[in-house]
């Protein structure tokens, strides 16, 4: 069992990225362990495939609007979460696979979770939804789409 650092935006912006890859409300993402959520933003979903030629992709589990808002509090001190060293090995595999000519065998885990959720968030960039996750908290967004325009905070 490994017990990397994981920075709070990491934290919650994994969890919003889960919810999305679940399609629904219906289990708060919250609520599960974060290896769970990883193990979620981490299964081959079609943003793998999306390529510049393919724009117009609608995430088809939810319509129109995919909005991600809770009170993620705000938080100095990085997590400590428990996730299997299976987990963690594919995981980096994934970050490989996704950024090759970068050497993420030896970056530190919330780094290597910086890259791939980069990449998850241009394919959310990509689609036709508008996609909202937000901090209530802090009222700090991650990405905000909205026919077109994008917004980082």
């Amino acid at each position: 069992m490994a017990v990397p650092e994981v920075s709070h935006r990491n934290w919650w912006l994994t969890q919003a990225n889960a919810q999305v890859a679940m399609g629904n409300h219906e289990v708060d993402t919250r609520d599960l362990s974060f290896q769970k959520c990883l193990e979620l933003i981490g299964r081959s979903e079609s943003y793998r495939d999306l390529r510049e030629e393919q724009k117009g992709y609608t995430h088809t589990d939810w319509s129109g609007k995919i909005t991600v808002a809770w009170e993620a509090g705000d938080r100095d001190r990085p997590h400590r979460p428990t996730i299997d060293n299976a987990v963690i090995d594919e995981f980096e595999n994934l970050v490989n696979d996704e950024w090759p000519n970068v050497p993420v065998e030896g970056m530190a885990f919330d780094k290597q979770l910086s890259l791939f959720l980069k990449r998850r968030h241009e394919w959310l960039k990509a689609i036709d939804n508008e996609v909202v996750l937000k901090n209530t908290t802090t009222d700090e967004i991650a990405i905000l789409k909205s026919h077109g325009s994008d917004i980082l905070g």
